[in-house]
C-alpha cells in the first residue's frame, strides 16, 4: 500500500497508533490506553511492519516522529473523530444518564463566568457528565484543528486566520474595566488616559495579548491570568484591566473597585469554536446550547446590574445575535 495510506490499517489499531504518535512514548501511550507497555510495544512492531516505517525514532533523549508519522497523525485524528461522531449520532443522548466527558480549552475569564455556573446547573440535570478544562496557552489552537478538544473559548478579536474557517458562536459580550483597590486615593469615577499611562499597572499577557496593553506605560509586573492579576491589587496603588465579569465574580469581596475607562467602552468578547465534524453530534449540540442559554441569562442579569451605574455599557447581545453557525 502507499506509505501514507491508512485504508489497510485495522480500525482497532488507530487508537494505539494515535496514542504513540501523540505521546511519542511507549510508556505514556500505555498509560493513556490503560494497557501494559508490552501490549503497546507489540502494537508498535505491527504498525512499523504494516507501514514499512519506524514511525518513532530516537533523537538524543527524546523520541521524534518520522516524516511519514507527521503526515499520518492528522489523518488518524480525523478517523477517530469520524468514528466518535458515528457512534454518537447512532445513540440517543440523555444528559440525565450520560457519562460523557467534554474537553474545553479556556482561560480564566470564561472559566469563572461560564464554566463554574454551568457545573452548578449540571449538578442536578447532568450529574454524571464531566468537563476537563485545558488551560489556554500558545499553540492550544491545535486542539481545535485536530478535534482533540470539544470547544475552544477564545476572543475573536485575536483569532488566528485558520480559526475563522471553523464554526463559532459568541458567548460573552462584556467590556474591560479598570480594577483598583477600594480605597485607592487617586482614582475617581473613571480611569483616565493619563492614569493608564502613569499609575503602576499589572499587565495580563496570556496566550492572547490585549490591544489595551499598548496603553499601559508603567507596568511593574506581568501575569497570565486576570484572576491572578486582580488578587495582587488590594491595598496597593496598582491597577489592572479585566473584563467586568471577572470583577463581578469576586472583586468586591477582596476589597476591589471597578471603574470604567475614560472614553468609549472597550469590548471584551469571548467566542466558542469547535471542529465542524462535531457540529451534528447530539451531545455536542447540547453542550453548545447549554452554554449559549447560560450566557444569554447572564447577559440579561449583567445588564440590569450595571446599566444604571454606567450608561456607556454596551447593548446586550440577544440570543438571536449570538450565533455565526447554528449550535
Amino acid at each position: 500500500m502507499a506509505r501514507s495510506d491508512l485504508r489497510n490499517v485495522d480500525l482497532n489499531a488507530h487508537g494505539p497508533l494515535h496514542a504513540l504518535l501523540t505521546e511519542r512514548s511507549v510508556t505514556l501511550a500505555a498509560e493513556r490506553l490503560s494497557v501494559s507497555q508490552a501490549t503497546v510495544r507489540v502494537s508498535l512492531r505491527k504498525l512499523r511492519r504494516l507501514l514499512d516505517d519506524p514511525l518513532l525514532v530516537r533523537r538524543g533523549r527524546q523520541m521524534t516522529l518520522t516524516p511519514l508519522a507527521e503526515v499520518l497523525l492528522p489523518q488518524v485524528e480525523e478517523v477517530l473523530v469520524l468514528v466518535r461522531r458515528l457512534l454518537s449520532s447512532a445513540a440517543v443522548f440523555d444528559p440525565a444518564t450520560s457519562r460523557r466527558s467534554f474537553i474545553i480549552a479556556a482561560g480564566d475569564y470564561p472559566l469563572l463566568v461560564l464554566i463554574r455556573p454551568l457545573l452548578h446547573q449540571w449538578d442536578t440535570v447532568a450529574p454524571s457528565i464531566r468537563i476537563n478544562v485545558v488551560p489556554m496557552s500558545v499553540g492550544q489552537q491545535g486542539l481545535l484543528y485536530s478535534a482533540r478538544c470539544d470547544l475552544l473559548l477564545w476572543p475573536p478579536a485575536v483569532a488566528l486566520a485558520e480559526m475563522v474557517a471553523f464554526p463559532s458562536a459568541v458567548l460573552l459580550s462584556d467590556e474591560f474595566v479598570g480594577v483598583v483597590s477600594a480605597d485607592h486615593p487617586e482614582v475617581g469615577e473613571y480611569l483616565t488616559e493619563e492614569q493608564l499611562a502613569t499609575l503602576p499597572s499589572i499587565r495580563v499577557d496570556g496566550p492572547t495579548p490585549l490591544p489595551l496593553n499598548d496603553r499601559l506605560c508603567n507596568v511593574v509586573t506581568t501575569t497570565e491570568t486576570f484572576t491572578g492579576a486582580a488578587h495582587m491589587v488590594p491595598g496597593t496603588r496598582l491597577f489592572v484591566l479585566v473584563p467586568r465579569g471577572v470583577f463581578d465574580s469576586f472583586g468586591a469581596g477582596i476589597g476591589l473597585r471597578a471603574v470604567p475607562l475614560e472614553g468609549p467602552a472597550v469590548p471584551a468578547i469571548e467566542s466558542m469554536y469547535w471542529h465542524p465534524l462535531l457540529t451534528e453530534d447530539p451531545s455536542h449540540r447540547w453542550l453548545r446550547t447549554s452554554l449559549l442559554r447560560l450566557a444569554a441569562d447572564q447577559d440579561q442579569t449583567k445588564d440590569s446590574n450595571h446599566q444604571r451605574d454606567d450608561p456607556r455599557l454596551h447593548t446586550p447581545v440577544g440570543s438571536n445575535q449570538l450565533e455565526r453557525w447554528s449550535p
